[in-house]
């Protein structure tokens, strides 16, 4: 392909056993970023099998020519999965074809997989960033591909030449930080909107913390650090931010209508960490819900959502995914994939539009 089309790889297959078996010998050697390394590091393994079982070239060749088969179907399926296909009628979802040669040479096939194209590369990304599947599974195809990759990768230098190696991509994808900032300071702008509609509501001598500075520290403080994690390439724990941002909204919100209604009822709708901060604030009416009244903790998330718009709700809960335990999540090498910054952009654009229904949801002025 083109050198401008070129798509980025992690490496070369150079410190393996990968490469030549007693009748075989290895002809795709390059480990592309994004690609579904796993599987082809399953198929390897098979085909390694087949050689090591083999009693000859033509015992071998029969076996090879059924695990071909079996894994180019298997690997069709997978990729029809990881989209849900089925919604995407024009979508070619298979950009990689195993392949053995019709040839033999010094006793051994060549055998590796074929790029169909650039193009359905880039298709098969842009199709994946922009559907609707659940960023849990975009993070499981975005694990099986960078997880499987040889220890040898993992070192600094590898990491410099990942991020040298993704740039042009991103670039021709506008997935770039350029692009990426420009959507954050989008968000920057929306917090700023909340802040000063909040800010024509405080009361002078309000005896807690104004909900105008709780959206305010979440644009001056975490939206700062977003920017800075998205320069490592931490782009995980920017979920974690985003969800933080979340409860921010939230809270500034209840805030808000005990501000402006003073409702002592509204005390039961409140969540637990709110309900544990009113308490220590020592508001009035407090007293009616002492120790006897039972809090349940479990009830955070849905607390937080009775004042969110839905889509920010969903997305709460989704980035959910990136707080807990959670292997596929892990952020074990940055800069390493493409599609990872893409999910980010259009992450922030449905954010900034969530926030947004949200506030008109709030405030209607």
């Amino acid at each position: 392909m083109p050198k401008k089309e070129r798509w980025p790889v992690f490496g070369v297959y150079v410190r393996s056993g990968n490469l030549k078996g007693k009748y075989f010998r290895l002809k795709s050697r390059r480990i592309f970023v994004d690609f579904p390394n796993l599987e082809i590091s399953h198929f390897l393994q098979d085909i390694h099998n087949a050689d090591a079982q083999s009693d000859n070239v033509g015992v071998f060749y029969t076996k090879a020519i059924k695990i071909i088969s079996e894994h180019n179907s298997s690997i069709e399926h997978y990729l029809n999965w990881v989209l849900d296909a089925e919604k995407l009628k024009k979508t070619k979802t298979r950009y990689i074809t195993f392949y053995m040669d019709n040839y033999i040479y010094k006793n051994q096939y060549g055998l590796g997989y074929k790029i169909s194209s650039y193009k359905n590369i880039k298709n098969f990304v842009v199709s994946l960033v922009n559907s609707e599947r659940p960023i849990s599974v975009k993070y499981f195809y975005l694990f099986r591909s960078r997880h499987a990759l040889p220890k040898w990768l993992y070192s600094e230098s590898g990491i410099k030449n990942f991020k040298r190696e993704i740039i042009p991509a991103l670039k021709n994808l506008k997935y770039n930080q350029n692009v990426i900032f420009a959507e954050l300071d989008e968000t920057s702008k929306v917090l700023n909107s909340l802040v000063r509609k909040l800010k024509k509501e405080t009361i002078e001598g309000e005896p807690f913390l104004a909900p105008a500075e709780v959206i305010l520290n979440a644009s001056s403080s975490l939206l700062p650090l977003i920017r800075e994690l998205i320069k490592a390439g931490q782009v995980t724990s920017v979920y974690i931010i985003l969800r933080k941002v979340i409860e921010d909204i939230s809270i500034a919100l209840s805030w808000r209508k005990l501000t402006n209604h003073k409702q002592k009822d509204i005390y039961h709708d409140l969540y637990y960490n709110e309900f544990l901060i009113l308490k220590e604030k020592g508001l009035e009416g407090f007293e009616e819900f002492g120790p006897e009244r039972k809090i349940d903790e479990t009830k955070t998330n849905r607390e937080i959502g009775k004042r969110l718009a839905p889509s920010l709700r969903t997305l709460y809960v989704a980035y959910s995914f990136f707080v807990h335990v959670n292997l596929t999540a892990l952020q074990v090498l940055p800069f390493s994939s493409v599609i990872e910054f893409g999910i980010l952009k259009e992450q922030l654009k449905q954010f900034n539009k969530a926030v947004k229904s949200t506030i008109k949801l709030a405030i209607r002025t």
